[in-house]
C-alpha cells in the first residue's frame, strides 16, 4: 500500500463552527467540499458544511481532509483513512485485515508468498505496526468499517 499521506480525519465536536477560525486562520485550511451530493456539497447546505452541521476543511481544491461532526458529549477522533496509490497493496491490506495468512493471500491472488510478505512488511512500516496482530487490528479499523 503506497500511502501518500493521511487522506482524511473525522473528529467529533460539541460545536463544529468553533473549528472554522482555528482551521482556516491557524492551520491555513479552507472550507472544502462535503462528501455526497452534487460536487460533494448538498445544495441546501452552505459551502464547506454538510446538512447535519458538519464542517469540512481542506488543504487543496480536490476534496475535504478534515471533517468535524456535531457530537455533543463525544468529542475526539471518530475515524481516519489513508490515501493509497497501489491497488495490489490495497487488495493485500484488505485480506490481511480479514485475518488471512500470507500463504492464503498468495494463493487467492496467484502471486508468491514472498511478494505478499514484502507488501505486508511495507504496510507495517508505513502504519507503524509492531507485529502482524497490530497490523490486522489497524487495517480492520480503517478498511473494514
Amino acid at each position: 500500500m503506497d500511502i501518500k499521506g493521511l487522506g482524511y480525519v473525522g473528529l467529533g465536536a460539541e460545536n463544529p463552527d468553533d473549528w472554522i477560525a482555528f482551521g482556516c486562520d491557524i492551520l491555513g485550511l479552507q472550507l472544502g467540499r462535503a462528501p455526497g451530493g452534487e460536487a460533494y456539497v448538498p445544495q441546501t447546505a452552505p459551502p464547506g458544511r454538510g446538512e447535519d452541521g458538519s464542517i469540512y476543511l481542506t488543504a487543496d481544491e480536490w476534496s475535504w481532509r478534515i471533517g468535524i461532526h456535531p457530537r455533543p458529549g463525544h468529542s475526539g477522533l471518530l475515524y481516519m483513512g489513508f490515501e493509497v496509490s497501489g491497488p495490489r497493496e490495497l487488495e493485500i491490506a484488505k485480506w490481511v485485515a480479514k485475518g488471512e495468512s500470507s500463504r492464503e493471500i498468495a494463493t487467492k491472488l496467484f502471486i508468491s508468498v514472498r511478494t505478499v510478505e514484502s507488501h505486508r512488511n511495507r504496510i507495517m512500516r508505513k502504519l507503524g505496526a509492531r507485529n502482524a496482530a497490530q497490523l490486522a487490528v489497524l487495517l480492520q479499523k480503517h478498511l473494514l468499517d
